[in-house]
């Protein structure tokens, strides 16, 4: 069985409403973004350009997560 870790990895006043954050645990990129107070997770790689989804804008409501296109 797998024991669940948890970490503290950012405060919530390091990624304001809207935002964005970066975070490396155990070699995988993980970023951090907090949606109308919500946070949410997932790699922090765009699957199509490798490029890093955190570097990017939200747009709520896209599902287009590339930074390229600046819209998450």
């Amino acid at each position: 069985m797998n024991e669940e870790k948890l970490m503290e990895v950012a405060n919530v006043q390091e990624i304001p409403a809207g935002n964005m954050y970066h975070v490396e645990i155990d070699r995988k990129e993980i970023a951090i973004a907090n949606i109308n107070g919500r946070y949410y997770t997932f790699e922090d790689r765009c699957g199509h350009t490798g490029a890093q989804l955190s570097m990017g804008a939200i747009k709520v409501g896209c599902r287009d997560m590339s930074p390229s296109r600046s819209t998450v």
